[in-house]
């Protein structure tokens, strides 16, 4: 098979301009309901520095609910973009195995 005729991993439009859509909707939705997350932050973070017992530790707790939440998202963004291309890669790589034996 020529150079030119084999299959390549390209990452799919479509499903880049659906992200692209539902990241500006989350963004949006976040920035109308910023007071309202700030204040389940604060309640939040209130019941459970009373179930511990210390009603210093609110700032603690919501760094942690901060923390966690932003480093969640990266290594799951990073976790599935580097494994899905990859996963995607050895597949095609495969598929033109298969199609050069026919």
């Amino acid at each position: 098979m020529k150079p030119e005729n084999r299959i390549s991993y390209q990452i799919n439009t479509n499903l880049e301009q659906i992200s692209d859509w539902l990241t500006k909707m989350l963004v949006g939705a976040g920035l109308v309901e910023f007071k309202e997350l700030v204040k389940f932050l604060v309640n939040i973070s209130t019941d459970i520095s009373a179930d511990i017992g210390h009603p210093n530790a609110q700032s603690i707790i919501i760094a942690s609910i901060l923390c966690f939440a932003i480093l969640g998202f990266f290594i799951t963004y990073f976790g599935t973009r580097l494994y899905i291309a990859n996963a995607l890669a050895s597949a095609n790589t495969e598929l033109q195995g298969i199609s050069e034996e026919k």
